[in-house]
């Protein structure tokens, strides 16, 4: 201990340097960071190097009466007087609080900072004769780089079926950058002109701790608060453990870290073996039997991702009953009391696809919803033109090429929106869906709705927007939450007119499924309930997450019956007029069950009955009716 408290006496003058460069690079690196849970860090961050600074001052009182002859300071002074250098910061500031039109208070703090970091960083690089020589002093900050790149490496490995090739080298391209930027040369350059070894463990734990902030935040709950100390306590143990670290030689720092890596790493590596293969989950569908299609029915299915029906939404306290008179005037039926097996976009869809009520594993699931379903290909078998146009590339196969002759997108990218979520420090739904703005894929959309007429072969079309959309799956309501969804739900209701209308001349010859897929998760924490008690879990947590829209309009003169309401059941039901050569469906049909995924393991749901909870024994929908006028 005393030999460390002599270190920081004899650099007392170059570590103050130091933190005080690390604190306005802070306050800089702040600005462009998203409101979440690092910029936060970086704000208590940066009053904890304050603190330091104040702290080692205090310590130092002696030093500082003695700083004429620091040899730094002499190095300073001869080659600019550090009063005169005062006076010109003082001259900025009031310049930039006078006279830069800024909107905030914060942008002039960010301003000031920059002037600070620059003149600083100035004063640093003119007291070093050659600056490129520091680059040779400490090899191993390269290590440091690829330390910091473990969360985000394991990030990728962690989501390999969501992300395609091509986003995962650009995500690991832009951290390497700041990783290289920060340590490499920053901390490399300043600890070097400086003779310490300092600002590479202080940037180094930093970029750590912020680039594996969305996996702490999803895993321990002290972390989603974003004033916790703990954060604090962290940074101390990880600066601790490199500072012991670079004692060593880079071949056993290398081996460290490698180490390191594995420990981390290798358990989220799953080994495609060991899912079904998705020949084994095709043989049990129907859709996979061998026929020819007597009706060959268009069959417009158009899926609204969390779009609930009027039971629910009536619980929520809004009316919708203006839209589905809509529905009703337009021909469709309404489905009362449908329910998903699955409680999410990937379960349900890829079950309705394959008319069975199982989840599968992602990447199964997304092949399924990117074409390679039994529905799917029986359709292409019997001549369909098949097309899949979605708002994202997440319901299709990243490590495949989509099965659809048509798809949307095609070129889908969302490195970049993926890059700025992770910096924030927490990713939401949104953030992995995003890939194309919402008005390119409705201008996708409406360009081939329009022109369905014209074409020449049925056509089996699969399309999935964003609206309404569920909750951020945060695990905390952000205020307002239902009724700024309500606003989504609008959106939907008049992306649904506008598609109904484009369809008008099809109606006569096509099947249009209009559906929700999900629950919009407004209830309670707005994500999964399974840490809740069951006792209080009700009626409407489960609709929440588990009821879903249904509305059809078959093809004239064809009627469609719905006795199990189940929406994996819909296309079963919908084949049976395809077929229409005596087949039997019932062998296929699925019993009105749940995966229980989100709720506690003693709620259950079973042929519209509730099992546990609140409304032990009493039904999940309480209307049950088809409507059409």
């Amino acid at each position: 201990m005393k030999k460390k408290i002599d270190y920081i006496k004899k650099n007392y003058l170059p570590i103050s340097v130091a933190l005080f460069l690390n604190i306005n690079l802070l306050i800089i690196l702040r600005y462009p960071i998203q409101d979440g849970l690092n910029k936060n860090f970086v704000e208590i961050l940066i009053f904890f190097l304050l603190l330091i600074l104040v702290s080692i001052s205090i310590l130092n009182i002696q030093s500082i009466k003695h700083i004429n002859k620091n040899a730094l300071f002499l190095k300073i002074k001869s080659i600019g007087t550090p009063y005169l250098l005062f006076f010109y910061l003082i001259i900025s500031i009031f310049f930039i609080f006078q006279y830069v039109p800024f909107k905030t208070f914060g942008d002039k703090v960010f301003s000031i900072s920059l002037i600070f970091f620059v003149i600083t960083l100035f004063y640093i690089f003119k007291i070093q004769d050659n600056v490129l020589k520091s680059f040779s002093f400490r090899k191993k900050s390269i290590l440091y780089v690829f330390f910091t790149l473990i969360p985000i490496i394991r990030y990728l490995i962690s989501n390999n079926e969501i992300l395609f090739f091509i986003e995962q080298v650009k995500l690991v391209s832009y951290f390497f950058l700041i990783s290289f930027c920060l340590i490499f040369i920053f901390s490399n350059i300043v600890d070097s002109v400086l003779d310490i070894n300092f600002v590479l463990p202080v940037i180094t734990v930093f970029l750590f701790i912020a680039f594996e902030m969305n996996t702490l935040s999803n895993t321990f709950q002290w972390a989603k608060n974003s004033k916790s100390l703990n954060l604090i306590f962290l940074y101390i143990i990880i600066f601790g453990f490199l500072i012991v670290v670079d004692k060593y030689s880079i071949q056993q720092i290398f081996f460290i870290f490698l180490a390191l890596g594995i420990i981390s790493i290798v358990p989220n590596i799953s080994l495609n073996s060991s899912n079904p293969e998705l020949n084994k989950i095709k043989s049990a569908s129907l859709f996979s039997t061998e026929s020819n299609l007597e009706n060959k029915f268009s069959v417009i299915f158009l899926i609204y991702d969390g779009y609930p029906q009027n039971e629910t939404l009536e619980l929520y306290g809004f009316d919708n009953s203006t839209q589905t008179q809509y529905l009703k005037e337009q021909g469709f039926e309404i489905y009362n009391g449908v329910y998903s097996h699955g409680a999410y976009s990937l379960a349900t869809m890829a079950g309705v696809f394959q008319g069975q009520a199982e989840v599968y594993d992602e990447r199964n699931a997304r092949l399924v919803t990117g074409g390679y379903s039994s529905f799917n290909e029986l359709l292409k078998d019997n001549g369909y033109l098949s097309v899949g146009i979605f708002s994202s590339s997440f319901y299709l196969p990243p490590t495949r090429e989509p099965n659809y002759d048509i798809y949307f997108p095609s070129d889908a990218d969302r490195s970049f929106s993926l890059f700025t979520s992770l910096l924030r420090g927490r990713q939401v739904f949104k953030d992995l869906t995003f890939s194309k703005p919402h008005e390119v894929y409705l201008n996708q959309k409406s360009n081939f709705l329009k022109k369905i007429d014209s074409l020449n072969q049925p056509v089996f079309l699969y399309s999935h927007s964003n609206y309404p959309g569920h909750t951020q799956n945060s695990g905390e309501c952000k205020e307002n939450e239902k009724n700024m969804w309500k606003l989504d739900l609008d959106k939907a209701n008049n992306e649904m007119k506008k598609d109904i209308n484009e369809l008008a001349d099809v109606f006569a010859k096509s099947f249009i499924i209009i559906a929700g897929d999900h629950g919009p998760y407004l209830t309670k924490n707005c994500t999964s309930l399974t840490q809740y008690d069951s006792e209080s879990i009700t009626r409407l947590d489960i609709q929440d997450r588990y009821g879903t829209f249904l509305a059809i309009r078959p093809p004239d003169g064809i009627s469609l019956d719905f006795e199990k309401r189940i929406l994996q059941n819909v296309l079963l039901y919908i084949s049976e007029k395809l077929y229409n050569d005596g087949i039997d469906i019932n062998t296929y049909i699925n019993e009105e069950s749940i995966n229980n995924s989100e709720l506690p393991p003693e709620i259950n749901i079973f042929e519209n009955l509730i099992q546990g909870g609140v409304d032990n024994n009493q039904p999940l929908y309480l209307d049950r009716s088809s409507s059409s006028d």
